[in-house]
């Protein structure tokens, strides 16, 4: 149980880690380019839902 918590929190963390990152990445993107802004926005998407698949299944 407590394992499985440490988990959870292990993988909250990576998700903030990853926005953080990634905000930073879209902030400074966003001034030359709208394409690779969107693109990067799917690309973040397609992860981080791929991630939350894997996820609910380890942890169900």
């Amino acid at each position: 149980m407590v394992r499985d918590f440490s988990v959870v929190i292990l993988a909250f963390a990576l998700f903030i880690g990853i926005g953080i990152v990634f905000a930073t990445l879209l902030y400074k993107a966003m001034s030359w380019d709208p394409v690779i802004t969107g693109s990067m926005v799917v690309v973040l998407y397609v992860v981080l839902a791929s991630l939350g698949r894997l996820e609910s299944r380890r942890l169900h």
